[in-house]
């Protein structure tokens, strides 16, 4: 038997723990700067931070991804903090923020989350506009922007000149943006 078959994981354990990963840092940053705009002091933003993460991984099950992940985040993390400050009422140097002041930091998330959508929405678009390319455009663009080949070794790559390669890439860019251009236009 090899190693793969002795695991004591199964693969679903270990997709789900590497899609939870993958989502978790996705909204990391938003995550603290969340929990920082509610609590001030430093130690508590982190303690209140890892209770987080650690609820959202044990209800992870329960997440249904038809809803923002961020905003299953904020609401658990909501949640946290409003039990620490009311362990914390009585110490009258820590300061609250009133059920308003919350709602308010709630609604421009959701903004923000709104706006986010959008990107993902532009994203799609500029994918279907890639796939409508010559399949050697799209490797020309993949070499340049995944792979981050520099002009020149393009240039050799492909037996052009660097200007050539350089104007082939703009034009490539000029035409995708157009086309992602045309489809959110023919959203609304």
């Amino acid at each position: 038997m090899s190693n793969c078959e002795n695991s004591a994981e199964s693969d679903s354990e270990v997709d789900s723990r590497s899609e939870f990963m993958e989502l978790l840092v996705s909204i990391e940053y938003d995550l603290m700067s969340y929990i920082g705009s509610l609590e001030y002091e430093a130690s508590a933003r982190e303690d209140v931070f890892q209770e987080v993460v650690v609820t959202m991984w044990q209800k992870y099950a329960t997440y249904n991804p038809e809803f923002s992940f961020g905003a299953w985040a904020r609401g658990i993390a909501k949640f946290k903090l409003m039990q620490r400050w009311s362990k914390i009422k009585s110490d009258r140097k820590h300061m609250m923020f009133s059920s308003a002041a919350i709602e308010a930091v709630d609604e421009a998330y959701k903004k923000k989350d709104h706006l986010l959508e959008g990107d993902s929405a532009r994203q799609d678009f500029l994918n279907q506009c890639l796939e409508r390319l010559p399949e050697e455009r799209r490797s020309l663009l993949r070499w340049k922007y995944e792979k981050g080949c520099s002009l020149k070794k393009l240039a050799e790559m492909y037996d052009k000149k660097i200007d050539a390669i350089s104007k082939v890439i703009s034009r490539l860019r000029k035409s995708l943006l157009e086309c992602v251009r045309e489809k959110e236009a023919s959203l609304q």
